[in-house]
């Protein structure tokens, strides 16, 4: 399949296409699977790359941001050496601000899953310990690396919450 969709050009570098019918190597991506409570929310995950910079799964276009609960796949891109993975939540509500729901915009996040695909396209390794996340709109928030000795040149320290640049 994927060299069927490379002899289409339906597979672009690791430079993020325009053309939606278009997807980046499927090695430049990270995995994640998670069960997502959200009110009033969407929730996009994030990949921080070696040099730093942190990716979004929904490239920053609002409308790719998982706006459903239950267990989602989500790919972000990033890969495949991984710093630093998280989670962010921002709200759904319109610029009018109101829903009509006293709850303010939240995202609970069961991580279980976080992975990138080796050179014959299976999944690596997990990423992270399974944890729990509470965020507020606007919040993002790292998850720490599995400290498996596998995953040690993965590893970095990352802050509690942080909120990148141009995001949410």
């Amino acid at each position: 399949m994927f060299d069927e969709a490379r002899d289409e050009h339906r597979i672009a570098g690791a430079v993020a296409p325009r053309d939606v019918s278009v997807i980046r190597d499927p090695n430049s991506y990270v995995y994640f699977e998670a069960k997502l409570t959200l009110a009033d929310a969407a929730a996009t995950a994030y990949v921080q790359d070696e040099s730093g910079g942190w990716h979004a799964s929904d490239e920053g276009l609002r409308e790719l941001a998982v706006a459903r609960n239950g267990w989602v796949p989500v790919a972000a891109p990033g890969g495949p050496s991984v710093r630093g993975v998280g989670w962010g939540c921002a709200s759904t509500i319109d610029a009018s601000g109101s829903n009509g729901s006293t709850i303010p915009a939240s995202c609970h996040i069961q991580a279980t899953r976080v992975f990138a695909l080796n050179d014959r396209f299976v999944s690596g390794p997990n990423l992270i310990e399974p944890t729990i996340i509470d965020l507020h709109a606007g919040e993002m928030k790292p998850l720490p690396i599995a400290t498996s000795p596998l995953l040690q040149d993965r590893r970095v320290a990352v802050p509690k919450t942080i909120r990148p640049a141009g995001s949410l």
